[in-house]
């Protein structure tokens, strides 16, 4: 800098130095928006943004508010000027101006809000005009300069608001026993109009403090009605004031929250009914237990007091607003705590070495999957970093201690839990002192981590019954436990490399060495089989239809995960344990539970997989089993669930079901069950066992399965006659009528096909004398009487059908006794129909001759028995 420019510095005033320094400043801090009050409604009106500089005219300092809208003055006012004297004066007046008034002639300037200097247009008493600075620093700096030019003119509002911050109750007023009904009425007449003000009076903490403090006075004077007065008042500052979370912040801070769950134990309503509540007491016996080192645990308390607040102190008494703000704070405290547990480093090589040491490790895993099951709106990213760390971690193979109950954290469970009971034996009811760290076995621990896994991602626990599989292979490899059919089993194309009896073999030893069963999937299926907990094992259901849903699967996970389950002996270890004839269950056994449940899998498998579980079906004959137990003896949830499996076959409108049902004679159990049914008619009542019976047979009917029908037709129409007369009297079920109906249109076609037939066969037998030999004429005559066989079979079958009504033949006798002995003679139930057969060989022709010479005495019996019926 210059001498001169020194020299002129140093002569010049202070107020000029400050305009000197300050128009130096960069335009960035010198940037303000101009505001003026509309004369007619008094609102503020923008006038624009510009650049704020101090000119000196006349020995006068204006304020001069240049418009950054103008092109020419960036280029003006950026020039460099090497003179002082053009810093302090405005050589270019062609920018434009948006304000340029003397400060000494304006009045009542005023500082307010740290950015923004208001005043009184001295020409016009009217005109109040207003700066709104970018920067504080820039306010504060040409507030000094006004107030250094004029300070008499200048008031400095946040200087006069301390004072008032220091004053506390500008609206509530100090609680106490004269004034609190006071206090209880403008907390609820208020709660619009002043809400943040009245935030302000309870942030100052020195509200509660007397809040609490006159509570314990009437404690000690034992007024209740006072105390009913101090909960109503934390009520409405908590119904009113939910939206604003500082509240609840000091609330429940450590400070208060005891104080507050005390208060909130004089809820007159409760009172009336007589119940009481320990709310602190409860609270002060729980314990927090720092599992993982996390950098932010208040977050942690604040989130659990919170939840007890919602759902056990005022469920009564928030409404749906509080309660959807209440559950946004909730939401988002759960945010902020995953977003710690993914942030914080190694925690997951803790939680790995130590899940099978310590339960609380275990039940911190279980905390973290319920938090995201519960929240499904948090973060995606925070969710996706919780998965990735569970599988490159292998976290949920480490569980299957728990399930074997063999690792140190579940013996620690297991010696909890009978403590527990001990102390619930034998000590006082009323004694909180004790803290019931686990009242769950370590098995319902680790199956309903597993349970949550599958709703929440069932990719994870996939991956953990490949990996925990394969690490059971890799260890035991050299032991060949399996030898070389190892591969060959998992990758079998159902029994196309090696036979049939080699495949059974080969499965039954997989199955009796049950070394396949040390795997997590082997695991839960052994405990499916042998659990006496309903609970677990209909888990462990979901868990396995999850698994198997190829929905959630890519193809390659799809081709290991069928693999396992129906290669590998997981499937052939459900069947043979649990639709094993020889053993006689009851509805209280638990492995009754798990049959009905398998149904329910096996069901899955008809639906989502194709040519696996049709292997599976035809090798283990799955229908005619499941019927057997189901029948003998009778079980009737059982028998609904079979029902519903063959139900959901037939469904799939697949011809194997179809050709097997039939070869099975299917058909004959589900008309015993139909028997066994014992329902009273008078109102025309039903059950559910025969709903489901007759929403199979429905569906049949519908869907005109011919090759079912003609099998019903052959072998049970009088059943069905029967049945009908029955539904006319009582339910008014007309499926039976339909298939009848059905039968007689089968019956016509296939009368008229084989008068066709018949016709051709006389033209055929007016040739046959002609140039063929004796052994060739025999053969063409049993033909001739076979098909005139069929055409008096289906005379006799319409005719069956004509008189339908009059049947009422007790074929099957409806009682509810489940005798073995009158279920052994399940295979003796009556055709009066016989069956009809496809003739191929002609060498049985002789044996439908003389079947056709017996027909005259067998009809003449079944005309007897109609008249006698």
């Amino acid at each position: 800098m210059a001498f001169s420019e020194l020299e002129s510095i140093k002569n010049i005033s202070i107020p000029e130095h400050k305009a000197y320094c300050f128009n130096a400043w960069p335009l960035e801090y010198r940037r303000v928006k101009l505001y003026e009050v509309n004369p007619e409604n008094g609102n503020w009106i923008d006038c624009g943004t510009g650049f704020l500089k101090l000119n000196k005219d006349n020995n006068k300092f204006n304020i001069l508010v240049l418009s950054d809208e103008d092109p020419n003055f960036e280029k003006d006012l950026h020039s460099q000027r090497k003179n002082i004297e053009d810093l302090l004066e405005i050589e270019n007046y062609n920018i434009v101006k948006l304000v340029n008034t003397p400060i000494d002639l304006n009045r009542e300037y005023c500082h307010q809000k740290e950015s923004i200097i208001t005043w009184q247009d001295g020409l016009n008493s009217d005109l109040y005009r207003a700066l709104s600075f970018q920067h504080s620093e820039s306010c504060n700096s040409i507030w000094n300069m006004i107030t250094s030019l004029v300070p008499h003119l200048c008031v400095d509002l946040l200087e006069a608001e301390l004072p008032e911050e220091s004053t506390s109750y500008s609206l509530l007023e100090r609680p106490t026993s004269s004034n609190i009904d006071r206090i209880i009425d403008d907390l609820e007449l208020d709660s619009n109009v002043n809400s943040e003000n009245i935030v302000m009076d309870l942030l100052s903490r020195e509200f509660f403090d007397s809040l609490f403090n006159l509570m314990e006075e009437f404690e000690q004077n034992s007024d209740l009605i006072g105390l009913h007065k101090i909960f109503q008042v934390l009520r409405r500052i908590i119904v009113f004031y939910s939206s604003f979370n500082e509240v609840f912040e000091i609330l429940l801070s450590d400070d208060y929250y005891l104080k507050f769950f005390k208060a909130c134990e004089y809820d007159e309503t409760l009172e009336n009914y007589k119940i009481k509540f320990s709310h602190k007491k409860f609270l002060e016996n729980v314990k927090f237990h720092s599992v993982v080192p996390l950098p932010e645990v208040r977050t942690i308390h604040l989130n659990y007091r919170l939840m007890y607040l919602r759902d056990v102190v005022m469920p009564r008494h928030l409404d749906e607003q509080s309660l959807q703000r209440i559950a946004t704070i909730i939401n988002n405290n759960f945010s902020s705590i995953i977003s710690m547990i993914v942030t914080t480093s190694d925690i997951w090589k803790y939680l790995k070495e130590n899940i099978q040491k310590n339960f609380l490790v275990a039940k911190f895993i279980h905390a973290v999957l319920t938090v995201l099951k519960q929240n499904p709106m948090l973060s995606i990213y925070e969710r996706h970093q919780i998965f990735i760390n569970l599988k490159v971690n292998n976290i949920l193979c480490e569980f299957c201690g728990y399930l074997n109950e063999n690792c140190i954290g579940a013996r620690q469970m297991l010696e909890l839990s009978t403590s527990n009971d001990d102390h619930k034996n034998f000590s006082n009811t009323n004694d909180l002192s004790f803290i019931n760290y686990s009242n769950i076995r370590p098995i319902d621990l680790a199956v309903e981590i597993y349970s949550m896994v599958c709703e929440i991602n069932p990719g994870l626990l996939r991956h953990a019954i490949h990996e925990s599989t394969s690490q059971y292979f890799k260890a035991h490899k050299e032991t060949n436990i399996y030898g070389s059919n190892v591969n060959d089993i998992l990758y079998a194309d159902d029994g196309l490399q090696n036979s049939p009896k080699e495949s059974i073999k080969e499965t039954e030893n997989l199955s009796d060495k049950s070394n396949v069963f040390h795997s997590l999937w082997g695991i839960l299926c052994e405990i499916f089989i042998n659990s006496r907990s309903e609970s677990i094992q209909m888990q462990i259901c979901a868990i396995f239809k999850r698994i198997l849903d190829p929905k959630t699967m890519d193809v390659p996970e799809r081709d290991d995960s069928l693999s396992l389950f129906y290669d590998m002996g997981i499937l052939d270890r459900l069947i043979d344990s649990l639709l094993n004839d020889s053993l006689i269950f009851t509805e209280f056994n638990p492995l009754y539970s798990a049959r009905v449940l398998f149904c329910d899998i096996l069901a899955t498998c008809v639906q989502e997989h194709n040519y696996r579980i049709k292997y599976k079906i035809l090798q283990n004959q799955l229908p005619r089993k499941l019927l057997r137990i189901a029948t003998r003896p009778f079980h009737k949830i059982f028998s609904i669930s079979v029902i519903k499996f063959l139900r959901t076959c037939l469904g799939t409108r697949d011809d194997f079901y179809y050709r097997l049902f039939t070869k099975h004679d299917i058909f004959k159990y589900i008309f015993l069950i139909m028997g066994q049914l014992k329902v009273p008619r008078n109102r025309g009542e039903g059950s559910i066992l025969e709903s489901v019976v007759i929403e199979m047979l429905d569906f049949i009917c519908r869907n005109n399965i011919q090759l079912i029908l003609k099998y019903l037709l052959e072998n049970y129409i009088v059943v069905i006659c029967n049945l009908n007369l029955k539904a006319s009297r009582g339910s008014k079920c007309r499926v039976f009528s339909r298939m009848l109906e059905s039968f007689k249109l089968i019956s016509k076609s296939t009368q008229s096909l084989n008068n066709c037939k018949r016709n051709g066969s006389n033209i055929l037998s007016s040739n046959t004398h002609s140039g063929l030999t004796a052994d060739h004429d025999l053969k063409s005559y049993f033909i001739c009487e076979k098909r005139k066989f069929h055409g008096h079979k289906f005379q006799c079958l319409d005719r069956g059908v004509d008189i339908m009504d009059s049947f009422e033949d007790n074929t099957i006798k409806e009682t509810a006794n489940p005798d073995p002995k009158y279920n052994a003679n399940i295979d003796e139930i009556p055709k009066e129909i016989s069956e009809l057969f496809e003739y191929n060989d002609f060498d049985n022709l002789s044996k439908q001759h003389k079947e056709h010479q017996k027909r005259p005495i067998r009809k003449k019996k079944i005309e007897i028995q109609l008249k006698l019926s």
